[in-house]
């Protein structure tokens, strides 16, 4: 995802998350390029775990704000990992 193609996908996103029904249980997978810092975790405790690397990156910021916006959590942070697979 490049920077003139990642607003677009969101508001896709977006358009499609508000259509699902509250009730449905949603899980959005998918390679988003974005690194998370852990600074994310110490302010937003339901989006980001303990286990974000030390930057974040365009898509990540992208990728936070969108699941803080929507109540969704960046799962692959709640988890250790090894230094070369800790990328969202």
């Amino acid at each position: 995802m490049t920077s003139t193609t990642s607003d677009p996908f969101y508001a896709d996103l977006q358009t499609t998350l508000d259509k699902v029904l509250k009730s449905d249980m949603v899980l959005i997978i998918g390679d988003f390029n974005a690194r998370i810092d852990v600074q994310q975790h110490t302010t937003s405790r339901n989006v980001v775990g303990p286990y974000a690397v030390d930057t974040i990156n365009e898509n990540g910021e992208r990728l936070f704000d969108f699941c803080s916006l929507n109540n969704r959590v960046i799962s692959n942070t709640f988890f250790q990992h090894k230094p070369i697979h800790q990328k969202s």
